[in-house]
């Protein structure tokens, strides 16, 4: 079918089939659309009561896109897309893919499988009530707040900022921003990757972070970090500080603040691994054993241990209070 107008409205569409439009303003289908849709300009709704599994090329922006089931094909805006609600799953596939060049409101109520795309633009707002095991990817702009119910087990990335990132579950995969990112809000381990370009301001993980040494979460700087669990990987601050972190658990892994300055460190558990600053420490507080390694290019203001001491302690500059709780047999 062929033509321009300003409502069509279908039953559904047979896979090879093809509706081709040198412009449409509403495209209305009761059921699923399998086979291919061309716009050769903007649209103000596409609407599928079923599934959308063929191709969607509009020449343009969209005002909705509005799938009530799963989206296992693609749909290409040369356009914006103002607001995205799908009820399933996006993608049953890597390869499938939504692609505007922004989105101002994405909702998915599945898992989110296959691929949603800012071209140049921003992804403002991202909802998804199942797991990310698929990519979300803003290529020139930034990312404002997503929310993940379930497991980030894919990949979240943005050429700029990211706002607020919230995952319910784990974090296995990774997360990359050019710029800083705002919040980032972990409701159980992280054992994936997260790299920021800018600093970090919130990050809180109700678990473990790590569980290889390998797994990294690595910005300029840190303003206040909260680990509910153990410290296993590494946290890494490259340019700037490392101003306050609270750990539950042990800490066996790294922690370092490359060019810049540790605040206050908290550790109720063990510290077997190693808490190193380029400049000074204000406060590290052992709740038990310290057997790993602490170096400070600067002053340690308050070094506090409960139990034991028989790791290696080097400061730079002068050491402020030393408060051993049992034995020490280590190096200061």
């Amino acid at each position: 079918m062929t033509g321009d107008g300003t409502t069509l409205n279908l039953a559904g569409q047979e896979a090879g089939s093809t509706l081709d439009f040198g412009s449409l303003g509403t495209l209305n289908s009761t059921g699923d659309l399998n086979g291919t849709i061309t716009v050769d300009g903007p649209m103000t709704t596409l609407h599928a009561g079923g599934d959308l599994a063929g191709t969607g090329n509009v020449n343009g922006a969209v005002g909705t896109v509005d799938i009530d089931g799963d989206v296992t094909g693609s749909l290409v805006a040369a356009g914006a897309v103002t607001t995205l609600d799908i009820g399933g799953d996006l993608g049953d596939a890597a390869g499938d893919t939504i692609q505007a060049t922004g989105f101002a409101d994405v909702d998915v109520g599945g898992a989110l499988i296959g691929v949603l795309r800012a071209t140049t633009g921003d992804i403002a707002d991202l909802a998804v009530v199942g797991n990310v095991s698929g990519t979300v990817e803003a290529q020139a702009g930034d990312i404002g707040t997503v929310d993940i119910d379930g497991n980030l087990s894919g990949s979240v990335s943005s050429a700029g900022t990211i706002t607020s990132l919230d995952v319910a579950l784990d974090v296995s995969g990774t997360v990359t921003s050019g710029g800083g990112i705002t919040t980032v809000q972990v409701g159980d381990d992280v054992t994936g990757g997260l790299t920021a370009g800018g600093a970090i301001g919130t990050l809180n993980i109700g678990g473990d972070l790590g569980d290889a040494a390998g797994d990294t979460i690595q910005a300029t700087g840190f303003a206040d970090v909260d680990v509910g669990g153990a410290l296993i990987g590494t946290l890494r601050a490259t340019t700037g500080d490392i101003a306050d972190l609270a750990v539950v658990g042990n800490v066996s892994g790294t922690v370092e603040a490359q060019a810049g300055n540790i605040g206050t460190v908290d550790i109720d558990g063990n510290l077997s691994g190693s808490v190193s600053s380029a400049g000074t420490i204000t406060t590290l507080d052992v709740g038990g054993n310290l057997s790993g390694d602490v170096t400070a290019g600067g002053v340690v203001t308050s070094l506090l241990v409960g139990n034991d001491l028989s790791g290696d302690v080097a400061v730079g500059g002068a050491m402020g209070t030393l408060h051993v709780g049992g034995d020490l047999s280590g190096d200061v």
